[in-house]
């Protein structure tokens, strides 16, 4: 009857250890899931942030451009010479 006892004890004891285990190993697992989704949500908004950054310069770029054509196809009014005087 000892024995059974001092079995079924021990074996519960084993059975324990394993679960404990497969915890240790679930919350291991967790811990990594919940690092690579911070590391990927941190690289996704740097991307779209560069993106941005990336399409504004190119929109200010391009609008520099744009002022400068329209200054070379239509001249502003102070760069123009003076109408000439009438004659008296």
């Amino acid at each position: 009857m000892i024995l059974i006892l001092l079995l079924s004890f021990q074996g519960r004891l084993a059975i324990e250890w394993v679960i404990q285990k497969i915890n240790d190993e679930i919350k291991d697992l967790s811990n990594t899931a919940v690092k690579s989704t911070d590391e990927f949500i941190h690289s996704t908004k740097k991307s779209i942030d560069d993106i941005g950054k990336s399409a504004k310069k190119s929109m200010d770029d391009l609008s520099s451009v744009a002022k400068k054509l329209d200054e070379l196809i239509l001249p502003t009014a102070s760069t123009q010479s003076p109408p000439p005087l009438p004659k008296i």
